[in-house]
């Protein structure tokens, strides 16, 4: 549906995750949701590609904090600000 967007001219296109506000044992918690986006995700950066959409489209995917599981694995300490991958 995004990219149905994008092509009908719609400039601004919002993917909204929710349930990542886990506080204890990050890695089982964040696994299903993981793997809910990842392949979603991959999708539809394949997809704008390959409709030689994805040279003119700006794909951000970020969060409003992080934590870090390989300090504190029950989430105790945060991590990674504003944390974004870019892709241009």
């Amino acid at each position: 549906m995004a990219r149905r967007l994008v092509e009908k001219g719609v400039r601004f296109v919002q993917i909204f995750s929710g349930g990542w506000d886990s506080h204890d044992y990050l890695e089982r918690a964040h696994a299903a949701r993981i793997r809910s986006v990842d392949k979603p995700m991959t999708a539809l950066i394949k997809d704008l590609k390959s409709r030689g959409m994805l040279k003119d489209t700006l794909v951000l995917w970020l969060g409003e904090f992080g934590r870090t599981p390989d300090n504190n694995r029950r989430g105790g300490v945060y991590a990674m600000a504003g944390g974004t991958i870019i892709k241009p």
